[in-house]
């Protein structure tokens, strides 16, 4: 369940930390729902007072934080709920400063309902108290999509007890290994297709059936496990729209709002991170980084872009006739190479360089150079990320998770004939990282999402430190194509991105500077 709060507590005043900033990105806030852990006691003082921290490293994390408590405890890595009247003194200070009418506390998430309009991305913070703010307005749904439930109305009563050594790595607000969702997968839910680990919970992506022959399937599964403190549900058929292909063909000339088409190779010489590239099937994405094996140099790009001509001509990928990529628009802009490698099955794809082609790997609106390849199992839950798209410009995201996919979720999930699949067991683990954001200059319309996917994100904080990592230039993940979502709504807070294990292994590593 989660805790609401409407009341003001008329003794109690909270006021900030706050944080100093060398420039204004467009952060945005993000959605979720969880059970109310025990309250903390509350520190004994009726006036919490700000500390006013100048390191300017900190600027491109925007946080609310108080002096007296935070929800995230960073020595037990856990998140905690606080005292009654610490919760009326923020929701004095949430109405005061926002004009909040509402507060769910649904860990790691804050729902904060507007009285009026929501705060623009300059005036909003990302994180509240160690949780990730989540804006909406009164009258507006509960994001039902960050709490997956059976669906069926079925009470599972039934319970499993796993494997300690896979029990022993599931604990809530710690990513597993994506080796132990695999065996978790393999022992206890051969049917399954996909299973994700998310904040406290493990959904467990069943094959898609009718609505009857899933609730048949449901009575012979757990309900929970007993010797595991997350919360275990199902879902019927994938939780996202689309997986390595389209629901539909985005077109860069119906783009909605603003967005940067610059042919930087003609203005400035060179293209960087997050620039607009266009495939010969008239699709948009944001170019990744540029990446180093031996003495080859590639950009990394979002392989599904050229998903039609892939089909059609898998046999030419790696030929300069085929695959071509395009910086800025498709008829405006200019030739930069082709794309003559995909890694693995997943969407990471590599572009070649013309000759007379340069990019550098400094972002426009990051002050940053990608610097590293950072391996998933150097990511932990609650590290924030940065994103830097032409379709959005700099947006921020937390970690929350990751998903794998099954041996028992492969050929439907591919892109290409089935003839010129990879064969059984060669990919197991195809891995995403689940991220959070509510930026609705990200997810908003679906025009603009189109071209947001193979953006590098870039992290900007680790969960347990204080101090930026932005200059770090650690590179984690790329943006997986903007229309895979939760079905259940036209918007999401959830998105998933393509983790650079792959990529690591198959011996690419960041291009020196």
């Amino acid at each position: 369940m989660s805790t609401r709060t409407t009341k003001i507590h008329p003794e109690l005043t909270l006021t900030p930390v706050r944080q100093l900033r060398k420039k204004r990105p467009s952060f945005s806030p993000v959605k979720l729902l969880a059970s109310e852990p025990k309250a903390r006691s509350m520190s004994g003082t009726n006036s919490i007072k700000p500390v006013v921290q100048n390191t300017r490293e900190m600027a491109l994390t925007t946080s609310l934080n108080f002096q007296e408590f935070s929800f995230w405890d960073n020595q037990s890595k856990q998140m905690g709920n606080i005292s009654t009247e610490l919760r009326a003194a923020l929701m004095k200070y949430m109405r005061t400063t926002y004009n909040v009418g509402t507060m769910d506390i649904c860990f790691p998430f804050l729902i904060l309902y507007c009285e009026d309009s929501v705060p623009g991305p300059d005036s909003r913070p990302f994180m509240i108290a160690g949780c990730i703010g989540v804006w909406l307005e009164e009258g507006d749904d509960f994001p039902l999509e960050l709490f997956p439930g059976n669906l069926s109305g079925q009470v599972l009563t039934s319970n499993i007890e796993i494997d300690e050594h896979l029990a022993s790595d599931l604990k809530p607000y710690r990513i597993p290994k994506k080796q132990t969702l695999l065996a978790l997968a393999s022992q206890y839910f051969p049917n399954a297709t996909h299973i994700s680990y998310m904040s406290n919970q493990l959904v467990v992506e069943l094959p898609k059936q009718s609505v009857d022959d899933y609730s048949k399937s449901l009575e012979h599964l757990p309900g929970t496990i007993s010797n595991c403190g997350l919360r275990l549900v199902y879902h019927n058929g994938p939780q996202t729209i689309t997986e390595l292909k389209r629901s539909k063909q985005p077109n860069p000339k119906y783009l909605d709002g603003v967005y940067d088409d610059v042919d930087y190779v003609k203005e400035r010489g060179s293209f960087f991170p997050g620039t607009m590239l266009s495939s010969g099937e008239e699709n948009c994405i944001s170019a990744g980084i540029l990446v180093s094996k031996g003495n080859q140099n590639r950009v990394t790009i979002a392989f599904h872009c050229w998903r039609e001509e892939y089909t059609q001509s898998a046999d030419k990928l790696g030929d300069s006739a085929y695959f071509k990529v395009t910086q800025g628009s498709l008829k405006a802009g200019t030739n930069v190479g082709y794309v003559d490698e995909r890694i693995g099955t997943t969407d990471i794809g590599l572009c070649k360089l013309l000759p007379d082609i340069t990019f550098e790997n400094r972002f426009l609106e990051l002050d940053v150079t990608a610097k590293t390849l950072l391996h998933s199992s150097d990511i932990e839950f609650g590290d924030v990320f940065q994103i830097d798209s032409f379709v959005t410009g700099l947006q921020q995201l937390k970690c929350l998770g990751i998903r794998v996919r099954t041996e028992g979720g492969r050929e439907e999930q591919l892109i290409g004939k089935k003839e010129i699949l990879p064969q059984h067991g060669v990919y197991v683990a195809v891995v995403q990282g689940i991220y959070a954001t509510s930026a609705p200059e990200i997810y908003g319309k679906p025009q603009m999402r189109e071209g947001v996917c193979g953006s590098a994100l870039v992290r900007a904080l680790k969960a347990n430190g204080k101090e930026s990592v932005l200059s770090d230039g650690g590179i984690g993940g790329f943006m997986h194509w903007s229309d895979l979502r939760a079905k259940s709504l036209e918007s999401t807070l959830l998105c998933y991105c393509d983790v650079l294990d792959d990529l690591i292994d198959a011996g690419w590593n960041m291009t020196p500077i």
